[in-house]
């Protein structure tokens, strides 16, 4: 059931598994997962924690752990246990798949295809391993490569739509927009059973009916994607929780904390390379942005880094053995955020993106790091970097929330649950700018 994306009644199994049996390991890694599909870290971390220490020797367990790390940005944590996995259990696919898919995020292409041929070579072959290979290739625009590993894909499975949804793909975008949508139309979407193939088939067909122009049918199948994608991942947005977290972040960074809050960094003391932070609402031009400046000699461009976040959610708290969650923790007197903590959070962001980027060398003079929602932490990032560049870039509202909304996002994205919640996320983002350049952090 958590294989086809039947996110509730998964849960709802491994919670009656773990009723008859509290120390199932594969249970408690079971639920863990499906925890952190949910965005629920903590609580994933508690499941996932307790089925490694009570079956170590248990390849589920070190599964479930190694999405924990990924979760959490410890890439050096994640790959250590997808080679265990491998290591101990070489025929399994899944750790074959994990690894892969762990060099893929990292945009180690090169390692991703070397974890795909060790499945091969130790025969850990499966219709999910020779699809994510070929969804890899189509996304590196090696179309070629992607039909031949999603022809494998069918030899194992003759019924996988997978291969009609990437030859629809495929045709999209040779801009042949009337074969897509023939090849789609072959497909039976009723007998799709796995969910998140289902909301994949729904997103190209929304695509394609996008690009001949009939608008209607393309709104329909974006709604019924995300809203398949919603029941797999459990990913409705809580508005009154985004609100909330809003108007905190306005009642920290307040004009009367602001002066309190300078003086934590010395804005006088220079770093280097000095980061250059590219922010706005997701598909509002961050990337198109970055590759033009990181055409520059002197500048190195790194990617949607979560480094920001990181230090936000987990970073701050470490340093100052603050129990209160950011933002408030910024304001905790018993826990005080000092210049050394703050220092400490500047080097940990200046080390982990300096290993990003892309061409640094001694010429390198800025570090580019294009993640839109780094627009939330505006201000930590002038607390912590008082002399970088911070670019805001928009366009026209209603771009960037349709693109939003109609994008197959990997992650979560919960905010485009529905085109309304999208639209309520970036008044939110656009208000929260505002407030920002109302206290004096300026920004371009």
């Amino acid at each position: 059931l958590f294989d086809m994306g039947e996110q509730k009644e998964a849960v709802e199994h491994f919670i009656r598994a773990l009723k008859n049996n509290p120390n199932s390991a594969k249970a408690l890694a079971g639920l863990g997962r499906a925890m952190l599909r949910e965005d629920k870290i903590g609580k994933a971390a508690g499941y996932i924690e307790k089925a490694l220490s009570l079956a170590p020797w248990d390849p589920h367990a070190h599964m479930a752990m190694a999405g924990l790390h990924e979760v959490r940005n410890e890439p050096g944590e994640s790959e250590a246990e997808w080679q265990y996995v491998i290591e101990h259990w070489p025929r399994m696919p899944d750790g074959h798949i994990g690894l892969a898919t762990h060099y893929t995020g990292r945009e180690d292409y090169d390692s991703a295809r070397a974890a795909y041929r060790h499945a091969e070579e130790n025969n850990a072959i499966s219709p999910r391993l020779y699809n994510s290979w070929s969804q890899m290739e189509e996304h590196l625009n090696n179309l070629d490569d992607a039909e031949k590993y999603a022809r494998k894909t069918v030899e194992l499975d003759p019924g996988f739509p997978g291969l009609k949804i990437l030859q629809a793909t495929l045709a999209r975008r040779r801009k042949d927009f009337s074969t897509a949508l023939e090849i789609l139309q072959q497909v039976d979407a009723d007998a799709i059973a796995i969910k998140q193939t289902k909301s994949t088939y729904l997103f190209e067909l929304g695509n394609v009916q996008d690009k001949l122009g009939n608008y209607r049918e393309a709104l329909a199948a974006y709604k019924e994607a995300n809203d398949i994608k919603n029941h797999f991942v459990g990913r409705v947005i809580d508005e009154t929780d985004d609100n909330n977290q809003f108007e905190t972040l306005r009642k920290v960074f307040s004009r009367d904390n602001g002066q309190r809050l300078a003086q934590l960094c010395d804005a006088d003391e220079a770093v280097s390379p000095q980061p250059v932070f590219i922010v706005g609402f997701p598909r509002s031009g961050t990337s198109l942005l970055e590759q033009i400046l990181g055409s520059h000699r002197e500048i190195a461009p790194a990617g949607e880094l979560t480094y920001i976040l990181r230090s936000a959610d987990t970073e701050a708290a470490r340093l100052t053995g603050s129990k209160q969650p950011f933002p408030a923790l910024i304001l905790d007197d018993e826990h005080p955020l000092d210049r050394t903590t703050v220092h400490a959070l500047r080097d940990y962001y200046l080390t982990s993106a300096t290993s990003k980027a892309v061409g640094v060398d001694g010429n390198t003079r800025w570090i580019t790091d294009k993640m839109p929602h780094n627009a939330k932490y505006v201000g930590l990032i002038r607390m912590l970097f008082p002399k970088s560049p911070i670019i805001h870039i928009s366009r026209h509202p209603l771009n960037p929330c349709l693109s939003a909304y109609f994008s197959n996002f990997k992650s979560s994205h919960r905010y485009t649950s529905s085109l309304e919640a999208t639209a309520m996320h970036y008044r939110n983002m656009m208000d929260m700018l505002d407030h920002y350049l109302d206290i004096g952090i300026d920004f371009m």
